[in-house]
C-alpha cells in the first residue's frame, strides 16, 4: 500500500482511504509513516503465515486421530470413543496427534519427499520443537 499523503492526524494511501492515528504525530516524514505502513504489512502476513501453518498443523493432527480411530474400528474391532471427531478432544490430548505430525514431517524433511514446498525454519517452531 502506498501513502501519498501524511498529517499529524492521518495518512491517506493511493486508492483515497485514510487512516487516523490516535494520537496526533509530533513530526513524521512520508517516508517514515510508508516505513510504518510497509513494516506493518510485512507483520500482517507474516502473522497469516502463522495462522495457516497451525491450521496445516491441526488439519494434519486430525487426519492422524481419523486414522487412529479407524484402526481402533477395523483392526480392534472398537469404536473408539471420540469416533473420529477430533473436537471431542482436549487440547493436551491433541498434543499426542501432534507430535506424530511433527515426526512424520521431521522424516519427510530429511529425505526430501515433502510434497509441498517447506522453507526450512520456516515451520520449525510448529514442527520441530
Amino acid at each position: 500500500m502506498k501513502v501519498f499523503k501524511a498529517t499529524r492526524e492521518y495518512f491517506q494511501t493511493e486508492d483515497n482511504k485514510k487512516a487516523y492515528f490516535f494520537v496526533p504525530l509530533e513530526h513524521e516524514s512520508l517516508e517514515d509513516i510508508q516505513e510504518i505502513v510497509d513494516t506493518t504489512e510485512e507483520l500482517r502476513q507474516m502473522m497469516d503465515g502463522e495462522d495457516k501453518k497451525r491450521e496445516l498443523l491441526e488439519e494434519l493432527s486430525e487426519a492422524v486421530h481419523k486414522a487412529y480411530c479407524l484402526y481402533q474400528k477395523e483392526v480392534k474391532k472398537k469404536e473408539y470413543w471420540t469416533k473420529g471427531d477430533y473436537s471431542k478432544l482436549k487440547d493436551e490430548d491433541k498434543e499426542a496427534d501432534r507430535y506424530t505430525v511433527r515426526s512424520v514431517v521431521e522424516v519427510l524433511w530429511e529425505k526430501n519427499y515433502l510434497p509441498f514446498k517447506f522453507i526450512k525454519g520456516e515451520f520449525e517452531e510448529l514442527f520441530y520443537k
